[in-house]
């Protein structure tokens, strides 16, 4: 959501393009379409691999699992024990 992105640290905010910061009222409109593509375009054993914000990292998760398409769906941790990477393979 808008008013999470200005939030953000400079670090963050100044480099990451708007569209990455800022996606539909929860911030997961791209995520679902991204996981929706993925799904019609991948070949069976095909990874998807997200990295995604913290606060939405189980969210994500339950969107890659929910889909159907995907098997072995996998969160992962970044260096500083955030919840940031989902990963999953096509069935």
């Amino acid at each position: 959501a808008y008013h999470e992105a200005v939030e953000l640290r400079a670090l963050v905010h100044d480099w990451e393009p708007s569209h990455a910061l800022v996606c539909g009222s929860n911030g997961m409109d791209a995520t679902r379409q991204i996981i929706h593509g993925a799904a019609a375009l991948l070949c069976s054993g095909g990874l998807i691999a997200l990295e995604v914000d913290s606060r939405r990292a189980i969210d994500v998760t339950g969107l890659v699992a929910s889909n159907g398409a995907f098997t072995n769906v996998q969160l992962y941790q970044d260096l500083t024990g955030r919840d940031r990477f989902v990963l999953a393979k096509r069935a």
